[in-house]
Formats: C-alpha cells, structure tokens, sequence
C-alpha cells in the first residue's frame, strides 16, 4: 500500500497534481494528464489485483474489494497539499498492522480506541525528554516479552496438539500396516521380511553382480500405499539415483537386487518416512514399491 501511496505522490508531482487527486482532476483540455491517469490507474489496479491473487486463502475469503477500494480513495482523493494527512494514513496503517497483530495471534485482547487516545495525548504534546522516552521503551519491551512468551506458549501448544494427532494417526497407519505385511505374507509364501522388517517379493532375479551400498542405479519404479494410493513413479522410464541417498527400506532392498531384477517391497514406516511423514505419505504408513533394474 505504501508504494501505490508514493507512485500516487510521483505521478501527482508529474502532472502537477491532478493524476491521483479528486481535488484537482484534470480539466477537459489536458489530454496527457488524461491519458497518464487512465493509464497509471490501469497498472495499478492490475499489479494490486495481481498481489491479492497470491493472499492466503483464510485471508483472501475474509478480503472485501469494496472495503479495499473505499481506503484506497479515501488516500487518493485527499488533498494532496495536506502532506500531514497522508504521512498519518501512512503510519496509522503500519500501526494497525503492528498492534492487530497481537490481537490476531490471540495473545491480547487489545483495544484500538485505548491505543489511539495514548497516541493522540502523547503526539499532541509539545515535547518530550528522553528520559521519559527511555522509560517508556522500558515498559513497552518489557509488555513485549510477555507478549512474545505468550506467543511462544500458544504456538507450542498448537503443535503439540498438531504432534498428538499426528501421532494417533501415524500409531493407526502402523497398525494398518503391520496387518496388511501379515496377510500378504499369509496369502503368498514368496514374500520374506528381513531383520530389520523390510518386506519383499523376488518376481525375477537378475544377472551379476548386486547393487552396492554407495552405487549408483537406475531404476524403474512405482510407489503406491496400502490402499492403491500411488504417490511417486518413473513413469516407465529409470531414474539414476544414489542408494546411500534413499529412504532406508529402499537403499535395503536396492541392495538385493542385480541388473535385470524385479522386486516388490514393503517399506514400514520405521524404514520410510517415520511417524511425521511427508505432503505424499502420511505418517506411519507403508509404502509399496513395484522395482526393475532394467537389464545391462
């Protein structure tokens, strides 16, 4: 908003006052303050629609054109010769966004008629010592640390909830997985688990020699949950990869295979992406993965 404030300021300068000021539009005749308006006006509105295409969707769904644009002319169609009253717009909205904040964050229920009426007292006052200045940003840092330990204490309990959710969720995934290892193994005597719970089907084994811990490879692959879900692939085409560089059960099972192999595996959670899991794989859940090695 500042920077459209001081564009405005530029262009009235420019065009001596008539391009962002109600108070003095342009006269019939002057077709290059005309078109400058027009034209500025044009950008301007296209660069601020632009920035409040990239709000927050929680912001945007609370964000009013209309209120916007009442604020945005109130500034433009001020009298531009009352240089005081356009630097208080300026600051009274870089206040307002500095003292919402605590309010946002539920960490103070402050009151803006409270704060503007100290404002005002003080800002009316024909001096001030900096002793009482030192004062005051005394009291107001020490206000401020309470207000950033609240903060502090809000946000933690925020994630722990997050955490404890995450957690009962990532238990479940476990669970879920541990059964669904238990019955592929039932239903097919071909898939083995190794000491470390990785489990995996041999579908073809290849030629030479096997796949080295610091090796590269390339690998065709398919990444699915339990449920279907594909998350990640090659698309059919190999990817050249570290095996030092991948989750644990992938390096693992990586590490069974030769050129030409093609192997199932069943990553638990342990050996993937743990309780936190990522934006493709919940927490706690199993991956599992369709491997080739194409052959050499």
């Amino acid at each position: 908003m500042k920077k459209i404030l001081l564009a405005c300021a530029a262009v009235a300068a420019l065009v001596g006052g008539t391009a962002c000021s109600g108070s003095g539009s342009s006269s019939a005749g002057n077709s290059f303050g005309d078109s400058l308006s027009v034209a500025f006006g044009k950008m301007q509105g296209a660069q601020t629609l632009q920035m409040t295409e990239n709000i927050p969707a929680d912001v945007k769904s609370k964000f009013s054109k209309d209120s916007f644009l009442r604020g945005f002319k109130q500034a433009v169609m001020a009298d531009t010769a009352d240089v005081a009253y356009i630097e208080g717009l300026m600051a009274g909205s870089q206040a307002w966004r500095n003292f919402n904040f605590w309010r946002e964050q539920q960490v103070a229920d402050a009151d803006a008629q409270t704060f503007y009426d100290n404002f005002a007292a003080y800002f009316k006052r024909d001096s001030i010592s900096m002793e009482e200045i030192s004062t005051l940003n005394t009291e107001v840092q020490a206000l401020f640390n309470q207000a950033t330990a609240r903060l502090q204490a809000r946000q933690d309990s925020i994630r722990a909830a997050k955490q404890a959710e995450q957690s009962g969720s990532a238990q479940e995934n476990k669970a879920k997985a541990a059964a669904y290892l238990d019955s592929i193994k039932a239903a097919d005597k071909d898939v083995k688990v190794t000491p470390s719970g990785l489990g995996y089907k041999v579908v073809k084994q290849g030629k030479g020699a096997l796949i080295g811990a610091n090796d590269n490879a390339d690998v065709i692959y398919t990444g699915r949950l339990i449920d279907g879900t594909q998350f990640d692939s090659s698309n059919g085409q190999p990817v050249n990869f570290n095996v030092a560089q991948v989750v644990p059960g992938f390096s693992e099972g990586l590490q069974l295979m030769n050129p030409g192999s093609k192997y199932i595996f069943y990553i638990p959670s342990d050996l993937g992406y743990g309780d936190a899991g990522n934006p493709a794989v919940p927490g706690g859940a199993m991956m599992v993965f369709d491997v080739e090695i194409p052959a050499k």
